[in-house]
């Protein structure tokens, strides 16, 4: 019984540590118009589209999975920077209707506690799909790395 208190600890303050650190690293979100809007103006397009199925589908928790792929696509074709703003821009756009931040709020419980993976074979088969239908050019590499 003795033993398993300093583990106990121990686990506790790793994890608290693992906390604070990830926090001190986060950085703040990016400001300010995409970059990649003139080149690519309809990159984002499916996420929205995606975001309002969400809002609609009989299985928001289905249709998240494609939106967690959809983001990692974004952030791949657009870099880390341009593909955050992009994102930003779409959800303000899309939450920024009263009714559609209504019905978020109800379905976002389901999302807690979900992982989803954004390198298996399911984001791998419908980000094929997505490049079929809707491709992303690559932008870029100086401002992918801006």
């Amino acid at each position: 019984m003795g033993d398993r208190i300093p583990y106990i600890s121990l686990v506790r303050v790793s994890t608290l540590l693992g906390a604070v650190v990830s926090l001190a690293c986060a950085q703040p979100s990016p400001k300010g118009p995409a970059l990649t809007l003139a080149t690519h103006p309809r990159a984002a397009d499916r996420y929205a589209r995606l975001l309002m199925r969400e809002l609609v589908d009989s299985n928001p928790l289905a249709v998240r999975r494609e939106v967690v792929c959809e983001e990692q696509r974004l952030y791949d074709a657009l870099g880390g920077v341009e593909g955050q703003l992009r994102i930003l821009g779409v959800e303000d756009s899309v939450y920024r209707a009263p009714a559609n931040r209504a019905r978020f709020a109800q379905i976002e419980p389901q999302f807690k506690g979900n992982n989803f993976e954004t390198g298996g074979p399911l984001c791998d088969s419908l980000r094929t799909i997505s490049d079929r239908i809707d491709p992303i050019a690559q932008v870029d590499s100086a401002i992918k790395s801006r």
